[in-house]
């Protein structure tokens, strides 16, 4: 199913849980949710896997 949405913990402490929150918190549909994510995903995969509040507008020019 995957129209439910993923339960998030109390208190979000991992980067994806906090954007969920975010996105969440603005009432957005779960499937923008979803796209959002992966466009995330797909944006730290493409550098190396490095954690987003680490880069900066370098990173997005690229």
């Amino acid at each position: 199913m995957d129209d439910i949405p993923v339960p998030l913990p109390a208190i979000p402490t991992r980067f994806m849980d906090r954007f969920r929150a975010f996105i969440r918190a603005r009432h957005l549909a779960y499937r923008t949710e979803k796209t959002y994510c992966n466009w995330v995903r797909e944006y730290i995969q493409f550098h190396n896997k490095r954690h987003p509040e680490t880069m900066g507008s370098e990173e997005v020019n690229a």
